[in-house]
């Protein structure tokens, strides 16, 4: 399987593999420290099992993201197509039957970076996916959440 991100979230992402395995390194530094008063300081040793603890949590935090990492794919968004809705884009929405319009972007499986100008939406959330690769005055329906959505793209940019 493929994961595409974003250059920027893809640096973010490699970025939180190495503070996540920076934590790992210091639960285990702290698990050492804790025994150095001999052998058997490992029993009821409060500081020894939170070491244990904290180093098993961040390590499979990493291992998981260190899985998605590998198989990893940039997305140009200069190569997209320029009159579909692809990641990178912002896509606006009419919802067609509660009239509300939205704007969002589409980004990175995981999207790390804060955009203040409008809500940035995972490629493979569902709202994402409906409206993935349509064009300017199509009309998608999908399921978000238990209700059924008719969106029709206003504009693309």
């Amino acid at each position: 399987m493929k994961y595409y991100f974003l250059p920027e979230d893809l640096m973010a992402l490699r970025k939180k593999v190495q503070e996540l395995t920076d934590r790992v390194s210091e639960a285990l530094g702290n698990i050492g420290i804790s025994c150095q008063g001999g052998s058997d300081t490992f029993h009821d040793n409060f500081e020894h099992e939170q070491g244990q603890r904290i180093s098993a949590m961040w390590s499979v935090r990493a291992k998981e993201l260190n899985d998605i990492l590998r198989q990893a794919e940039v997305v140009s968004v200069g190569s997209m197509s320029s009159d579909e809705v692809t990641i990178g884009k912002s896509v606006t929405v009419l919802d067609e039957d509660s009239g509300v319009t939205g704007n969002f972007k589409i980004g990175s499986y995981m999207n790390f970076q804060d955009d203040a100008q409008e809500e940035v939406v995972s490629y493979v959330a569902p709202l994402a996916k409906i409206v993935m690769f349509a064009k300017v005055g199509e009309i998608r329906e999908g399921q978000i959440g238990s209700e059924r959505k008719r969106l029709k793209i206003v504009a693309i940019k």
